[in-house]
């Protein structure tokens, strides 16, 4: 995981995204941070399973250019 989203409203982190799959076949899933058991210098350990995060929803994640003031 080396992405996430804001909260538009108050500026937050809300989800981690895991993208799954090969470079044709990759999907994005979404992780609440409540899902969130503990983290690592360099894991994230979480509250689900293997079955929990594969019937998470794929959604599309629009990137957009960062602009730097």
């Amino acid at each position: 995981m080396d992405e996430f989203l804001i909260n538009p409203i108050n500026d937050t982190i809300s989800h981690l995204v895991l993208r799954e799959g090969h470079l044709w076949g990759q999907k994005n899933i979404t992780i609440p941070l409540s899902q969130i058991d503990r983290i690592d210098e360099n894991t994230v350990w979480l509250k689900l399973d293997k079955q929990s995060i594969e019937a998470l929803p794929a959604i599309p994640i629009h990137r957009g250019q960062v602009n730097e003031e």
